[in-house]
């Protein structure tokens, strides 16, 4: 093998390297490297519930920016969300924290409001509301079965009896041999 030969296959696959490198970083990046257009408003909730930097917010369903970060701020936790400047969010519309499916990522989700409210400025804060999550059901499913297996012992007792006094049951069945 000749020397230009060589030299050119070296620098063929640097080039292709850089090309693989490029597009990873844009991928992981989320195709916002150079891209900091839009304005900036913030959410604050009692709790993130998982969302982290780069995840999606949505209006309608529809993505329309994402989370820059995410900071804590007294006793709440703040989301700062990048809206993408042809979006126009509503100084009435909600933002609660939504979940994509059982096992999947969760975003923030923003209802349109209505369309005469004016628009949210750079900077402006939005109205959050708390959404449950899937710990926050499992956990009033629990609290639920407690309560629910209290109810049926109780009920178990008033008509079988505990042992010291009869229940419906001995009662109906006392009254009916008496009744003979």
């Amino acid at each position: 093998m000749n020397n230009p030969q060589q030299t050119a296959r070296v620098g063929l696959f640097f080039l292709l390297g850089l090309a693989l490198t490029w597009v990873a970083f844009a991928t992981l990046s989320g195709g916002s490297i150079f891209r900091d257009k839009g304005y900036v408003i913030i959410a604050d909730f009692d709790s993130l519930k998982e969302i982290r930097r780069g995840d999606e917010v949505r209006l309608a369903g529809v993505k329309i920016g994402t989370v820059e970060a995410t900071r804590l701020a007294g006793r709440k936790a703040e989301a700062v969300l990048r809206i993408d400047p042809a979006i126009a969010i509503q100084s009435d519309a909600t933002a609660s924290i939504v979940m994509s499916g059982l096992i999947g990522t969760n975003y923030i989700g923003v209802d349109l409001g209505t369309a005469g409210a004016a628009p949210l400025r750079d900077g402006d804060a939005i109205h959050t509301a708390v959404t449950p999550d899937i710990n926050s059901v499992m956990s009033d499913i629990g609290d639920l079965g407690k309560k629910l297996d209290g109810a049926l012992g109780t009920f178990s007792v008033a008509m079988n009896g505990d042992g010291k006094s009869p229940g419906l049951f001995q009662n109906l069945n006392l009254l009916v041999t008496d009744n003979r």
